[in-house]
């Protein structure tokens, strides 16, 4: 049986809502290319489209309930026996015991039903746009058929009305064509749409990443640490570099390193995540001036990691890449891909 990972498990979540997504595609074909205008088609047809929604809010709840714990709970035992095995004078709780405690109870309760309530806000709009196409196109076809009647009975009939309805419906039925059924408001009051299985990939990965930096948190102040890193992946965000690989106190107390004013995740769909960290290990090993420094940007290499960029040489004042972190991006994504992913932000010219 295969190891179950964030990503193998957000892929079975999105193959389900894909499945969905296809019956609305025939659905909104059905839709398109109607000339019914009677309420009990319509009618039908609102039914089945609500029925697909309840089903995918279903599926996505589902899968949150499982798989939001699970990894919650799988980054902390992961991160015990890290701790365990490096360092054996520091107490840690017996997992069994610590993740049935309350924190992690009610820390659990809020990621699902945030997680949830964020999927199913995007499906409730998303569905009331869907009905409004339904009536729109219902609309349409009974004013179509009137000025078909009058022109056959050879009387004038206005069709500008007509036209710039049927233009308004077929702007929201384009995007229901190209499997967007997934509506919201973006920080302009627009409305844009997202696929049913791109949206829900979107917010699980960034809940996941939620659960494992709030068990992260709640695990640091279980072993008495009031100190966490953030991964490193040389990001091509300058918002997430200014973060990865330092070390940042949770309290903002800490005498050697900075407040930890923000966490993971830094957006929707970030990768970074957090690690407890043992002061007292920096101490042993004698990296703990050198970790200091560079979480206080004295220096820029990240300590022991030589496969760390510095942020200066990732991004130049502009904000578009150096032509060396340029060449890293292509080899790591390949040149077509990264060219998708990062446009004209790329240095890769002579």
């Amino acid at each position: 049986m295969a190891k179950k990972t964030p990503t193998n498990s957000i892929s079975l979540l999105t193959k389900k809502l894909n499945k969905i997504e296809k019956q609305l595609n025939d659905l909104t074909i059905k839709i398109a290319t109607s000339t019914d205008t009677t309420n009990s088609f319509w009618n039908n047809i609102q039914r089945e489209a609500t029925i697909l929604y309840e089903e995918a809010r279903i599926v996505f709840s589902s899968w949150t309930k499982l798989n939001v714990p699970f990894f919650y709970k799988k980054n902390i035992q992961e991160q015990i026996k890290k701790i365990k095995t490096s360092f054996r004078n520091i107490p840690v709780p017996l997992f069994s015991k610590y993740i049935n405690r309350d924190i992690h109870k009610q820390t659990l309760a809020a990621l699902i039903n945030d997680a949830i309530a964020v999927y199913v806000s995007g499906t409730d709009m998303g569905q009331k746009q869907y009905i409004r196409l339904l009536r729109q196109t219902q609309q349409l076809n009974v004013l179509e058929k009137e000025i078909n009647q009058k022109l056959a009975e050879g009387f004038q009939a206005n069709k500008s009305v007509f036209g710039a309805k049927k233009k308004l419906r077929n702007d929201l039925l384009k995007k229901f064509l190209d499997g967007k059924y997934i509506s919201l408001v973006d920080k302009n009051g627009e409305i844009e749409h997202w696929q049913l299985d791109t949206y829900a990939e979107l917010v699980a990965r960034t809940k996941l990443i939620q659960a494992t930096t709030d068990g992260t948190v709640n695990l640091a102040l279980g072993v008495g640490s009031d100190l966490v890193q953030v991964s490193s992946h040389n990001t091509a965000t300058p918002f997430d570099a200014q973060f990865e690989g330092k070390i940042f106190s949770l309290s903002g107390k800490d005498p050697d390193f900075p407040a930890a004013a923000f966490l993971p995740p830094f957006h929707p769909n970030c990768q970074h995540t957090i690690t407890v960290v043992i002061k007292e290990a920096l101490e042993v090993t004698g990296t703990l001036k050198a970790q200091s420094d560079f979480a206080n940007d004295k220096i820029g290499q990240m300590p022991n990691r030589k496969s760390f960029i510095p942020v200066n040489k990732r991004f130049t004042k502009a904000g578009n890449f150096t032509k060396s972190f340029s060449n890293h991006l292509v080899n790591s994504f390949g040149e077509g891909s990264a060219a998708k992913k990062f446009g004209n932000k790329l240095n890769i010219g002579d």
